[in-house]
């Protein structure tokens, strides 16, 4: 998920197939917790296009 100024705040990791306004996302902060100790790093890549 990327904010409207195109920063990152959150993976979207599940959508409600049944319920077409729910998805089930993590916060940049819940991953960072898990990615640091392994090493990580934030970089820059291109989005790409969106799915619809």
């Amino acid at each position: 998920m990327v904010d409207p100024s195109g920063a990152v705040i959150g993976v979207v990791f599940a959508v409600a197939t049944d319920r077409p306004d729910v998805a089930y996302a993590l916060t940049v902060g819940e991953l960072q917790a898990v990615l640091q100790p392994i090493g990580a790093d934030a970089t820059q890549v291109p989005t790409g296009s969106c799915l619809g």
